[in-house]
């Protein structure tokens, strides 16, 4: 959420208005305003040994989070869940692997989008964060 990361949601609102705020959270295009450079370098996030070798955004929209989601999806976590459903399958399981992802409110609505065939306008009015992977099977 750029400059909004770990701020109170209602100081926010004082500070740009709701529907700007709105905008930030649950639209697609826009970028909230972007944190500050310490922020994700040196002592930031990049210090942090799991952001190692990978840039970190100052901000990002939903559209900027599918970009960068989409290869991990499509290249990592789609084929191992389809591969863990057909051992499922083939070792006669009733039940396919359940999976649990934990990720931002962004990443979480960009995977919703690609499973679901969601378009813009739909993502965006979504809330929910589970989702469950039986488009898979």
């Amino acid at each position: 959420y750029g400059a909004l990361q770990g701020r109170d949601k209602k100081e926010c609102v004082r500070e740009h208005g709701l529907r700007q705020v709105q905008q930030w959270r649950r639209g697609y295009r826009q970028r909230p305003p972007p944190c500050e450079e310490a922020a994700v370098s040196g002592t930031g996030l990049a210090a942090d040994r799991r952001y190692e070798g990978v840039e970190v955004p100052r901000a990002e929209s939903l559209e900027d989070c599918i970009g960068r989601t989409q290869p991990f999806l499509h290249e990592t976590l789609f084929p191992q869940l389809r591969e863990a459903v057909m051992v499922a399958d083939a070792l006669g399981a009733e039940d396919v692997p359940t999976v649990l992802v934990c990720s931002s409110e962004h990443a979480i609505r960009s995977i919703c989008m690609e499973l679901e065939g969601l378009s813009e306008e739909q993502v965006c009015g979504r809330r929910e964060a589970g989702l469950t992977l039986s488009t898979l099977t």
